[in-house]
């Protein structure tokens, strides 16, 4: 493959990672390395929003950034809310949509 550089950057490195980013998902990993390019490209605001948006493009980051783009931005999805054996909401501490072994 041609050497491309644009503004004196290199970006082979980039287009290999994005084309291995259209591969089927094969482990949690790598689900979370796609979510963070989605949201280095985005700035989604909404981790949550982002990974079920991925997860609905079957974790395809190019089709999923089209998507955003032709759309005009993610749409708002909000966690569900969980409900105890008494019929009331379960007290959640926000984590964006973050793994729990992500957070600390």
């Amino acid at each position: 493959m041609a050497e491309r550089v644009r503004n004196g950057e290199h970006f082979d490195d980039i287009d290999q990672s994005l084309m291995s980013m259209r591969t089927p998902v094969a482990s949690v990993e790598e689900q979370d390395e796609r979510l963070a390019w989605f949201l280095s490209i985005t700035a989604a605001m909404s981790h949550y929003s982002a990974r079920i948006f991925l997860q609905n493009h079957r974790w395809d980051v190019a089709v999923a950034v089209d998507a955003w783009l032709a759309r005009g931005g993610l749409p708002v999805i909000t966690p569900p809310i969980r409900i105890n054996n008494r019929g009331r909401p379960v007290p959640e501490v926000s984590n964006n949509g973050m793994r729990d072994s992500m957070i600390g």
